[in-house]
């Protein structure tokens, strides 16, 4: 296989891979981990472990 055919959609892919991911970070696991963190700040451990404990 010539490797002038294969190499642009292969870094095509990886292009449309790494947008993806920078995408999904922003607006998904940066909230969640802001969410989390006040969570952790703003309520008593135990109340949370109330809702999100292993016997809930």
């Amino acid at each position: 296989m010539n490797l002038e055919i294969a190499l642009p959609p292969l870094m095509a892919g990886f292009e449309a891979l790494m947008e993806y991911l920078s995408a999904h970070v922003l607006t998904c696991l940066i909230p969640a981990f802001f969410i989390a963190g006040a969570i952790a700040a703003l309520l008593q451990r135990e109340a949370v472990l109330k809702y999100f404990g292993k016997d809930s």
